[in-house]
């Protein structure tokens, strides 16, 4: 292992400082802190602005290889997740421009490194921690300067034992990702049918018209209805306030005093561990607050507070036992229908739940009460149609689940391999072989 500065491998390229009257709702992406992750630059949740900045900018634009850097980012709190210092490869094609506060590492001419195996060191938690402790702080907001980044040290193993660390790992991200896209695949077949079924009443609209139903055997086309009734609704179907559908129990309100070493509890899942899994930043305790805030593998949540475009929405929990935080309702069946159903159906509107919080957004949040629950209207399917699309949807879902378990198992591997490969604890025929096994 040879130790280097960042410096003398890379040269730091900063982001371009668009103004908010810049950004438009098309366009050229635009790369902010928010879409810079510890190993993953996710492509949605995007900001966008006018081509005209290609004349006088592209040489604020991501290049494919480039490691980004988020350069500012709040401190954790127990309920924001840092951005300061997270680090991943930028993989993609196209155009993308960097914002502000976000850097590109670029290798200089002379450096012999591969960039995978590079960003995998830098996006460990050791260099997280690192960057996190060098940061400096101005109004509660920490910060990194590009001296800062630039003089720490990496330490590198040959240039091939680099790449090959890189495919080894990257090979693990590829299969995750894999499961991700279909998870999204998934869901969207989902969706689909439910939305066909449930809320444009397609079925009902081709009998209406005389029509066979598209895409549907003639024993499922017999279960909906011919006409419609006065309400608008198929024939003999009724609303029920969403509310009616699960039961919803909101998570405890856990503190410092809760809190203990990871070793001697279980993770405390604030909305910060749905959306990013098991961290180190992730608060453990050993204080039982009542067994119906204990969750496991499996479960599904409704985090009904925060950020409306970025943390109102239904997760599927894959991480294992933990105890559940407030401002998220664990999702239980009551009889109602099955657990399948009622993730697609809180799926389904979660854009409408995503109104309801922006509408009463202060100081940047948003929420989505009981109240407003008991408020919106669903079908209240008959048993036999219900039933019907469980067949499918649970189906679905169970593969859905068993992909987010796959992929929980394949990041524990890369975390767990990764330090390891760093310090050449493990050599990389094992390294492989692990892998092959876990693939």
């Amino acid at each position: 292992m040879i130790t280097y500065k960042i410096g003398d491998l890379f040269d730091l390229e900063a982001g371009y400082a668009f103004k908010s009257k810049d950004f438009t709702d098309t366009g050229i992406p635009v790369l902010k802190i928010k879409n810079v992750k510890a190993n993953s630059i996710p492509l949605h949740n995007l900001s966008y602005v006018e081509k005209n900045f290609l004349k006088t900018k592209k040489d604020k634009l991501a290049r494919k290889g480039d490691i980004l850097i988020t350069m500012s980012g709040n401190r954790y709190d127990g309920t924001k997740q840092t951005w300061v210092g997270k680090v991943a490869e930028f993989k993609h094609e196209g155009l993308y421009f960097i914002n502000q506060r976000v850097g590109a590492l670029r290798p200089k001419p002379t450096a012999e490194i591969d960039i995978s195996c590079c960003s995998y060191f830098l996006s460990s938690g050791g260099f997280q921690n690192r960057f996190i402790a060098i940061a400096t702080s101005s109004g509660g907001q920490a910060n990194l300067s590009p001296d800062q980044i630039l003089n720490e040290k990496i330490a590198l193993p040959s240039i091939r034992n680099q790449k090959a660390i890189g495919d080894i790992l990257n090979a693990l991200d590829d299969k995750i990702e894999n499961n991700r896209q279909m998870n999204e695949t998934l869901e969207e077949i989902a969706f689909s049918i439910f939305k066909s079924w449930f809320v444009d009443f397609d079925p009902v609209q081709a009998k209406v018209a005389g029509n066979t139903p598209a895409h549907m055997d003639a024993k499922t086309a017999a279960l909906f209805p011919s006409s419609f009734g006065d309400d608008g609704l198929p024939k003999s179907w009724r609303e029920e306030p969403l509310y009616n559908i699960a039961t919803f129990i909101n998570g405890a309100a856990y503190k410092n005093m809760h809190f203990c070493d990871p070793k001697d509890g279980l993770p405390v899942i604030k909305i910060a561990e749905l959306k990013y899994g098991i961290s180190s930043q992730t608060k453990f305790t050993n204080t039982d607050l009542g067994e119906k805030y204990k969750i496991s593998t499996g479960e599904i949540f409704f985090a009904w507070s925060g950020s409306p475009q970025t943390s109102i929405n239904t997760f599927i929990w894959p991480y294992g036992n933990g105890w559940l935080n407030q401002h998220i309702f664990a999702v239980k069946e009551n009889g109602f229908a099955s657990l399948a159903y009622i993730y697609f159906q809180l799926k389904v509107l979660n854009p409408k739940f995503i109104e309801i919080a922006t509408d009463k957004q202060t100081t940047g949040l948003g929420h989505v009460t009981v109240k407003d629950m008991k408020e919106m209207f669903i079908i209240s399917l008959p048993n036999e149609v219900r039933e019907c699309f469980e067949l499918i949807a649970n189906s679905l879902f169970e593969k859905i689940k068993l992909n987010l378990t796959k992929s929980q198992t394949l990041t524990e591997l890369r975390d767990t391999l990764l330090p390891k490969l760093m310090s050449g604890e493990i050599r990389l025929k094992d390294a492989e072989r692990e892998m092959g096994a876990a693939i």
